[in-house]
């Protein structure tokens, strides 16, 4: 993955208050889980102490306990209680976890994933989806290289093929441009597609300028 970037790993509602919840992202192993105030902390899923998985414990007092000695880490990971020193015993600073930068916004949790940061840029979104829209989360996993994934979408050679009895109907395989701008960071497309009668394909420079919204946008990067 392109390292200092936001990327989404969870839809906010797969993490419940009191309920830690485990994933493997960017190939790091993570849990996620909520204060008493429903702010999401991330970090990683491993205990400094022993190792053992931090998702299988437990949420206390703002702490998440690990579930084989009970060591308990604040949302920064710092540790904050070793039950076998007692409780006014002061944990050795050594003990951290990592914390991932996190944010939760339109129903997703985004992790910064990269070198921390003095300010964080915005965490990205789609100014036309600012004031409100609905949405549906669909997973399938896919046993290839998240580039290669990308790329398949953006192709819009291939839609009257595979896709021949659903998202393009019509046997429009003549495909005029298409035209592509950036905008900052996104990428703008067009599609123009009709069936082949005959006349080749138009080269961009023979196209009119759009009057419609792209077909597609892409945000660099993206999971």
């Amino acid at each position: 993955m392109i390292p200092n970037q936001w990327y989404v790993i969870l839809e906010s509602r797969e993490v419940k208050a009191g309920k830690p919840v485990g994933v493997t992202r960017m190939g790091e192993k993570m849990v996620a889980w909520r204060d008493s105030s429903g702010t999401i902390v991330i970090q990683g899923d491993v205990c400094p102490h022993r190792g053992a998985a931090l998702h299988q414990g437990k949420i206390l007092h703002d702490h998440i306990m690990c579930p084989f000695h009970g060591f308990e880490f604040d949302s920064t990971c710092a540790c904050q209680y070793i039950p076998a020193n007692g409780k006014n015993a002061a944990p050795p600073n050594i003990l951290h976890a990592k914390t991932y930068k996190s944010a939760e916004r339109h129903g997703h949790i985004f992790i910064w994933w990269g070198e921390e940061q003095t300010t964080y840029p915005d965490v990205p979104i789609f100014e036309e989806l600012e004031n409100g829209y609905y949405f549906t989360d669909y997973k399938e996993r896919w046993s290839v290289h998240y580039s290669r994934a990308i790329e398949n979408q953006l192709d819009v050679f291939h839609l009257p093929f595979p896709h021949r009895t659903t998202i393009r109907r019509g046997n429009r395989t003549i495909a005029d441009g298409p035209v592509v701008k950036m905008e900052g960071g996104e990428m703008q497309i067009w599609v123009h597609n009709r069936v082949d009668d005959g006349i080749p394909a138009k080269r961009v420079s023979e196209l009119s300028e759009p009057n419609r919204p792209p077909f597609l946008h892409f945000r660099f990067p993206h999971s």
